[in-house]
């Protein structure tokens, strides 16, 4: 019997991989104007701090504000 997909979520990752990501708007700002060298880093930080920020305030506060 195959497990209901809640029970495959990672908890390390809850958020990211229930549909939760930082708008689109942001990683076509960075592509735009940060070097290419540490954009996967920068990108990546950004995912665990707007992923902190969805579980900690709710989908407003982690998408739109500083």
């Amino acid at each position: 019997m195959k497990k209901p997909e809640s029970d495959n979520i990672d908890p390390m990752k809850p958020d990211i991989q229930r549909g939760s990501s930082p708008p689109q708007w942001i990683y076509r700002l960075l592509l735009w104007f940060h070097p290419e060298e540490t954009l996967e880093e920068v990108t990546g930080d950004l995912e665990e701090l707007h992923a902190y920020r969805y579980q900690r305030s709710g989908k407003f506060r982690a998408c739109y504000t500083c």
